[in-house]
Formats: C-alpha cells, sequence, structure tokens
C-alpha cells in the first residue's frame, strides 16, 4: 500500500515538473516576443533632399537619409506623382531639361511606419536665347583669272552656330566653315555665292555675292630694234630714187 501512494507521489511530481518547464518555456518565447515589437522604431528622416537649381542639360541628383527598423523601402514622387522604379536612397536626372522642374519628395517606410520628405524643388536654367543675326554678308567681288577670291560672312545666335555654302543655289560640299575661298578663280567659277547659317533655333541666309571673273590681260611687249638701215650720201638717195623712177616707168609702160 506504501509503494502505491509513493509512486503515485512521484508520478504527480514529474507533471508538476513538466508543467513548470512549459510555463518556463511559453514565458519565454512571448518575453521574446514582446522584446521584439518593443525593439522596433519608426522611420526617421535624418537628411531630407534639398532644392536645386541646375542649368539644362547638367544632371541633377537628390540624396535622403533615414533611419528605423529596417528594411527600408523608398519611392520617389515629382509634383505628388510617383515615379515609377525610383525607390532607391537617390533619384538622378542624367540630363536636366525644362519639363523636369518641379518638387521632388520620397516616402520612407518600414513595417511599422511611414514617413515622408518635405519638397525639394528644381529650377532649370534655360541659356539665353538670341535671335540668329547677319552681322556682315560676303561681297560681291571681280576676280581675274588665277587669282584667290574669299567670302565670308558675321553672324551670332544662340549656341554653336553652323555653315552651309551655295553657289547658284547648290551645296557646295565640305564649305561648313565661316568663309569659303577659292585659291586660283577660272572662269566656271563665276556665279553667285550664298551661305546658310543655322543654330539650335532658327536658320538665316544671306544675300547673293556675286562673283565676276575677268580674263587676264595679255602682256604687250615692247619691239625692240635688233638692227638699223646703214646711212646714206645724198648722191645715193638721189641715184636709188632715178632707179625707182625708172623701173616705175617702164612698168607702167608694159602694162600699157
Amino acid at each position: 500500500m506504501k509503494t502505491q501512494v509513493l509512486n503515485q507521489k512521484n508520478s504527480w511530481g514529474f507533471r508538476e515538473v513538466v508543467a513548470v518547464f512549459l510555463a518556463s518555456l511559453v514565458a519565454t518565447v512571448l518575453s521574446v516576443g514582446a522584446s521584439s515589437v518593443q525593439a522596433a522604431t519608426k522611420v526617421v528622416i535624418e537628411s531630407r533632399p534639398a532644392s536645386l537649381t541646375v542649368d539644362a542639360g547638367q544632371q541633377a541628383r537628390f540624396d535622403v537619409k533615414a533611419s528605423g527598423t529596417g528594411p527600408l523601402a523608398y519611392q520617389w514622387y515629382k509634383n505628388g506623382k510617383k515615379i515609377s522604379g525610383a525607390t532607391a536612397t537617390y533619384f538622378l536626372i542624367p540630363s536636366v531639361r525644362s519639363t523636369d522642374a518641379g518638387y521632388f519628395q520620397v516616402r520612407v517606410s518600414n513595417s511599422v511606419s511611414v514617413n515622408w520628405t518635405g519638397k525639394a524643388y528644381l529650377e532649370v536654367d534655360e541659356p539665353e536665347v538670341k535671335e540668329l543675326v547677319i552681322l556682315s554678308r560676303p561681297n560681291s567681288q571681280t576676280i581675274i583669272t588665277g587669282d584667290p577670291v574669299s567670302f565670308g560672312v558675321v553672324a551670332e545666335g544662340t549656341g554653336e552656330l553652323s555653315y552651309q555654302w551655295y553657289k547658284n543655289g547648290s551645296k557646295i560640299l565640305g564649305a561648313t566653315s565661316v568663309g569659303y575661298t577659292i585659291p586660283a578663280v577660272s572662269s566656271g567659277d563665276a556665279g553667285y555665292y550664298q551661305v546658310k547659317v543655322s543654330d539650335a533655333n532658327t536658320v538665316n541666309w544671306t544675300g547673293k555675292a556675286y562673283l565676276t571673273v575677268e580674263q587676264k590681260p595679255v602682256e604687250i611687249v615692247p619691239l625692240e630694234v635688233v638692227s638699223r638701215p646703214a646711212s646714206v650720201t645724198v648722191g645715193e638717195v638721189q641715184m636709188r630714187s632715178l632707179l625707182w623712177s625708172q623701173r616705175h616707168w617702164y612698168a607702167e609702160l608694159s602694162v600699157v
């Protein structure tokens, strides 16, 4: 009888031990879970993107720095609208255009919170647009064959200017400089010349500059006297005159 009671007591002791162990295990799990929830922190914006003023064609970059329980997720917006694919800690525009102007901000989130930066404004400076003006046009010229001739133009506009020269309305291949030169003029070069000047915005033409080609004048060389007639006396002149008269008289007589 005593043995049976002892075994029963021992059995109840084991169950109690198991119960205590399970209770301790559950308390530990709950404690860890509670501590994990308490350790999760909200998103804090530590450095917000700054407003920028950028020249057209240059790059613009916005950066954000945030802290909080990770992972952190980023989404950039322009003028309140989501920018597709812009999910990094920065947003880069490689070459700014006027249409990129506006305000930018980023939403940063984690498992427990969402935070927004303020608005960072992007201003785009466009280059001053100047009207394309021909300041000096090529002049008409008259040139002698074999001599050189040059035509030139002076113009101003926006950015880099480009040039194309024409002869009698047809494009001259390779003539894309501010001036056009013919080293030795020939008769086939006669005609009118003009140049088309263009910039990023407009195109302008010069008036016609006429090239007149004249033949090189023939050089006249003075005649050099190599020998002179010998001197004669008065008597010799009279004798020669008499002989000439006789010959002339005989010639007339034979004709009659």
